[in-house]
């Protein structure tokens, strides 16, 4: 799997791997021994009442560039509110492997596919159309700094809310908020706050502070279209997206089409993820998009059936929700999607890792299972209300220019 951070431009960065690496990270000797369930009845119900996530376990960050600038949302907007939730208590860079919960009891044995298509089942029906395709998120980079005799990490979450207009000509916004750094870990913290809790810091010529930046929001004209699924391609509109193929079959080929047109579909080479891993990237790509429910739901069959892809265990997403870890193997990208089957959503991705150094100015912490980034889908879907926009002289045209 390569999923990719997407912009509205149609840029995407690809992500590095060691998904093998983590699905081994246990020793299967350790599990206590499981049943497989077979009826989906069993399996839902199964999913429903086990045991939540180990609470222990709150991942860092996977990162969107919109923009080179890095502004803040409006505090009434309830995204603000779901941030400050999530800063109260700094993320925990630990191994998405770690943070899976298991129990000591013996437990029933749940795939990959099971939980997929549970998944399928409870995708929530939703407005098909409005004036605006509004999308709230939340990405974090980790920021490696400290000293050489003390290393430590910070994270650094900026919440986005992109407002997508339904026709062409309309302005397209994009409302920002840098929430200021905060440690990675609770070790982090502790080395942080040996350090005398540093304010501020330069890292790749670029000021970094703990403080939230003020409110801020770009736009630009939009052309109609209203997302992505490949990247390298032109985004579709509204009325594409409606037409997706609601059925698996047909589905799975319109996505093996995309992932062809991708760098490695067309020119498969060593290191290059496989085409079903490309497959499943383009399908994680299409929950973030303004498809129907049908569309969703055909989409998590689609990826339940895709060869290779592993169920790594149940963990939370960087904002607390609870659901289940998915990769697709070594060359899939390092980066795992958490999905919530009792809501059929995806709920984040996470990106596994070495951070950058800073030269020879900072020296964060490296360790197996590092989670250098993240990208929460706090919320989507068609509204017919305006976005609250911070004061004009915040505002970035397409052009660079004030208000």
């Amino acid at each position: 799997m390569i999923l990719m951070n997407r912009t509205r431009g149609g840029r995407r960065r690809h992500r590095p791997d060691v998904m093998e690496r983590l699905a081994k990270a246990r020793p299967a000797s350790l599990d206590p021994p499981a049943k497989p369930l077979s009826h989906p009845r069993d399996i839902a119900t199964a999913i429903a009442t086990s045991a939540g996530p180990h609470d222990g376990g709150r991942s860092p960050s996977i990162r969107r560039r919109h923009t080179a600038v890095r502004v803040a949302l409006p505090a009434g907007l309830a995204l603000a509110a779901a941030v400050a939730v999530h800063l109260a208590s700094p993320p925990g860079a630990v191994a998405p492997a770690a943070r899976s919960h298991r129990d000591a009891a013996p437990q029933v044995r749940l795939t990959a596919r099971d939980v997929l298509l549970t998944a399928a089942t409870h995708v929530a029906t939703a407005p098909v159309s409005g004036r605006y395709w509004r999308t709230k998120e939340i990405s974090g980079e980790l920021l490696p700094t400290g000293t050489r005799a003390s290393p430590y990490d910070m994270f650094l979450p900026i919440s986005y809310d992109q407002w997508t207009p339904r026709l062409a000509g309309h302005r397209e916004w994009s409302i920002y908020q840098d929430q200021g750094a905060v440690p990675a870990t609770p070790a982090d913290a502790a080395a942080w706050h040996a350090a005398g809790s540093p304010a501020s810091w330069s890292y790749f010529e670029t000021s970094v502070t703990t403080t939230a930046a003020p409110p801020g929001a770009t736009w630009q004209v939009s052309d109609g279209t209203a997302g992505l699924v490949e990247g390298d391609e032109p985004g579709l509109t509204p009325a594409q997206f409606r037409a997706m193929p609601a059925s698996p079959p047909p589905l799975l080929a319109r996505l093996r089409r995309y992932a062809m047109l991708t760098s490695c579909g067309r020119h498969p080479a060593e290191g290059c993820a496989t085409v079903d891993q490309l497959v499943w990237g383009e399908a994680a790509n299409l929950l973030q998009d303004p498809v129907t429910s049908q569309v969703r739901a055909a989409t998590f069959r689609v990826m339940a059936g895709l060869p290779g892809v592993r169920l790594l265990g149940k963990m939370r997403d960087p904002l607390g929700r609870p659901g289940y870890g998915f990769g697709t193997g070594p060359s899939a990208g390092g980066s795992i999607a958490v999905i919530d089957p009792q809501t059929g959503s995806l709920l984040a991705t996470e990106s596994v890792g070495h951070a950058p150094r800073n030269g020879s100015s900072y020296y964060g912490r490296s360790y197996r299972g590092q989670v250098i980034g993240y990208e929460v889908l706090v919320s989507e879907g068609w509204t017919n209300a305006s976005p609250v926009l911070p004061p004009p002289s915040a505002w970035l045209g397409p052009n660079g220019q004030k208000g």
